[in-house]
């Protein structure tokens, strides 16, 4: 049973918080990683879909870790906010992982580009994933071991 308690500090302002009836605290799965997907997006709902294929084979190789899209967070503001500010968000959500990595035509994706950027200037590891046109993850000669995805036509950038 969840019993959700509202806390107020300004009178018609309310926020929620969780506890369990049995052990006080929300049960909450524990994840090895939790990795964020970066893949350009600019508003295409095929890149989208993209990434969703991608996560849904990462998944299944990887099912310890909790993959991490900013596009499926997000791609319903794409175009009711400015720039900025959606890629505030998605750098927000980016400090909340403990690495990222990048799949798609990166070099062309200011968004990709601006992400691998903060991952240098604070140090977060991230890896690019290079190789079929479809991404290395659908390539038939990408294999795959604890370090990550590897394309048989290029490997890891």
């Amino acid at each position: 049973m969840l019993i959700v308690k509202l806390k107020s500090k300004t009178k018609g302002m309310s926020m929620p918080s969780t506890k369990s009836s049995t052990s006080g605290n929300l049960a909450k799965k524990q994840y090895e990683k939790v990795i964020y997907i970066s893949h350009p997006y600019g508003g295409v709902k095929d890149n989208e879909e993209k990434v969703a294929r991608i996560i849904i084979r990462l998944q299944k190789k990887y099912p310890t870790y909790l993959f991490i899209s900013p596009i499926h967070a997000f791609s319903y503001q794409y175009h009711k906010v400015d720039y900025e500010t959606g890629i505030q968000k998605c750098l927000w959500l980016l400090y909340r992982c403990d690495e990222m990595w990048v799949f798609g035509d990166w070099k062309n994706s200011k968004g990709v580009c601006r992400e691998i950027l903060e991952c240098e200037k604070i140090n977060k590891p991230y890896s690019i994933y290079k190789g079929c046109e479809e991404d290395c993850i659908h390539c038939p000669v990408a294999y795959f071991d604890d370090g990550g995805i590897y394309c048989g036509w290029g490997g890891i950038e």
